[in-house]
């Protein structure tokens, strides 16, 4: 989450361009909403307990819980001939591209709109995956990918989650959620023994390329880059500071 940031505020001065960042997680973790209360969220004490790190993102949204997936980031200048100038015209793009690799994957994915009704249930639950906003990706009518963006005069940042396996039970020890609400949720890996994060990675680098007519190469972070995510990763860890 430090290093999304790091990048945005890069692009945002002007220092680097647009970036496709893909990422995992060497252990479980929980990322909040910027405008989430963590006492109000999650059990800080628990997640100490059991290593759990918790962190703030620099998105809005709700709280995501890290463990088996793929998770993306995308930070571009605004404006840029890729993306609409608009945050709904860029989750629809983005929407598309991710839509694209799970589909050539063998994945029968669905670009939902606003599911209304789903929203009204998952009200109070503080989970991301609780509910589905436009242009969020269903499996069998269940939520797998879930994103966040946020946007400033000269860039934004979307980042989000590609579900590989999930379990209700490992997820509802942290949150106070609704047993309906994550029930509605699924990973790829329900519906194919044989999905890698490697396997995902490679697809979406490739539909990527595919969709908007360019090639990624490999990049390092800079040294500005490398000190900022230092400075963000203490600053935003909620497990060893109190909660705001």
């Amino acid at each position: 989450m430090a290093v999304d940031e790091a990048l945005v505020d890069s692009c945002r001065r002007g220092a680097s361009g647009p970036t496709l960042r893909l990422y995992g997680w060497d252990r479980p973790a929980i990322s909040l909403g910027y405008f989430q209360r963590p006492d109000q969220v999650v059990d800080l004490d628990l997640c100490r307990d059991a290593g759990v790190p918790v962190v703030r993102r620099t998105t809005g949204g709700r709280a995501v819980y890290h463990r088996h997936e793929v998770t993306y980031s995308v930070v571009a200048p605004v404006p840029h001939p890729c993306f609409p100038p608009t945050i709904r015209g860029t989750y629809e793009t983005i929407g598309v591209a991710l839509e694209a690799a799970l589909v050539r994957l063998g994945f029968r994915v669905a670009r939902r709109d606003r599911d209304a009704e789903r929203v009204r249930q998952a009200s109070g639950s503080p989970l991301c995956f609780a509910a589905t906003s436009r242009n969020e990706l269903t499996l069998d009518g269940k939520k797998v990918v879930g994103s966040a963006q946020r946007r400033w005069p000269t860039a934004f940042l979307q980042h989000g989650s590609i579900l590989l396996r999930y379990d209700p039970r490992e997820v509802s020890q942290f949150f106070p959620a609704e047993p309906d609400a994550l029930e509605s949720i699924t990973g790829l890996g329900a519906h194919r023994e044989s999905v890698t994060p490697v396997e995902v990675c490679q697809t979406l680098v490739a539909s990527w390329e595919r969709l908007f007519g360019v090639a990624l190469r490999p990049a390092a972070l800079t040294a500005d880059e490398a000190a900022a995510v230092a400075e963000t990763s203490h600053a935003r860890d909620l497990t060893v500071t109190q909660p705001v």
